[in-house]
């Protein structure tokens, strides 16, 4: 077993047919008696099991044996962004902004791809993530950024899984739209995706920690913010990316996904011709080298109901370093990172509270 969350157990396996590791997620307790819950893993399976692209972890199939129905994805060593945020809290350090440009100009990219899938007959499918947060964004151990859980993904396939005014997804990623429970498109997306953005940047929650119901109220008219008032290195041209993503209109926002990652790539060819995955998989080796992620932060295969997932134990991770690292004797210093401003008062309470909300959700995995 390799992780848990509320209707589903994650077991890395190995694929016999073809020899590979796999992630299989398996139905759980009650979920596994409920018709819903069957057809929304069922779903799952479809919407991801379409889709084909470098930055969504594929889906290699879904059936039922004996009862227990279950899903064979990718198994991705890697740790998620949470993690990544939670690292650079620990160390005192703010992300260098040509990563964060990165990463989420690789999801933009995955996204779009979602956005833009098409059926079998050549109609829009119609997909929104409606779950784009850190812990569903995985940084693998070759620096391949990967967005993964379209277990409540919206699509053409599933419309009639979600009542009218029914809200779906995290509450702290919520679009002022999903948070009133009126219709959403890929822009809803694009809204998540810039308070991830935000987040890296800053290493602050968007939204203040609060509960669930007080999170969404906020969601509903958020108020702007700006990235400069805990950075002064980030550009303009991030900057106005950051505040058009999180425009309260969706009108007003980047009208696709690829246009926000159109934006972000300029960011990347202005300051950042030369970063890539190779730089990315720097940093995080540089955030873990003091020691190996601990279990509750560990390597990720994929998400189970929006939270994070344990693949990878530490010994493994020391002897991908060790075959990595051989003759190199000392890391250094990614370039571009900014130490975060410990004076301020709460800093740790800050941090402390950014990773506690997740384990405080509702959908959050029993811990094993």
């Amino acid at each position: 077993e390799i992780g848990r969350g509320g209707m589903g157990i994650v077991f890395l396996a190995e694929q016999i047919s073809l020899r590979r590791k796999v992630a299989l997620k398996v139905l759980r307790g009650g979920a596994a008696f409920d018709p819903r819950e069957i057809r929304r893993f069922q779903r799952e399976a479809e919407v991801a099991g379409a889709l084909h692209h470098p930055n969504i972890i594929p889906i290699y199939s879904f059936g039922e044996t004996d009862g227990v129905y279950y899903i064979a994805m990718e198994y991705v060593a890697g740790v998620d962004v949470l993690s990544i945020l939670r690292r650079a809290g620990d160390r005192g350090v703010m992300l260098p902004f040509i990563a964060a440009t990165y990463i989420m100009h690789e999801v933009c990219s995955g996204l779009d791809a979602a956005h833009r899938q098409l059926d079998m007959g050549g109609r829009p499918l119609g997909i929104v993530h409606r779950d784009v947060s850190p812990q569903n964004i995985l940084v693998s151990y070759e620096g391949q950024v990967k967005l993964t859980d379209f277990g409540i993904a919206k699509s053409q396939l599933a419309s009639m899984m979600t009542a009218p005014g029914q809200i779906k997804g995290k509450a702290n990623y919520m679009s002022p739209e999903q948070a009133r429970g009126r219709p959403v498109d890929a822009r809803t997306d694009i809204f998540a995706a810039g308070i991830v953005l935000f987040e890296l940047l800053t290493g602050e929650p968007f939204y203040p920690p609060s509960s669930i119901d007080k999170a969404i109220r906020m969601a509903m008219s958020p108020k702007p913010r700006s990235v400069t008032e805990w950075r002064s290195d980030v550009p303009p041209e991030l900057e106005e990316v950051v505040r058009t993503a999180l425009t309260i209109d969706p009108i007003d926002r980047f009208g696709t996904a690829q246009w926000m990652a159109d934006a972000l790539n300029h960011v990347l060819l202005r300051y950042g011709p030369t970063y890539g995955a190779n730089q990315l998989l720097s940093l995080v080796e540089w955030l873990y080298e003091e020691e190996p992620p601990p279990e509750d932060m560990a390597p990720t295969a994929t998400q189970i109901d929006a939270a994070k997932t344990r693949v990878a134990s530490a010994e493994e991770i020391r002897q991908r370093r060790s075959r990595r690292d051989a003759g190199r004797v000392v890391r250094p210093v990614p370039a571009g990172l900014v130490e975060a401003d410990r004076s301020r008062p709460g800093f740790r309470t800050r941090i402390a509270r950014f990773a506690k909300r997740f384990l405080d959700n509702d959908t959050a995995p029993e811990r094993t």
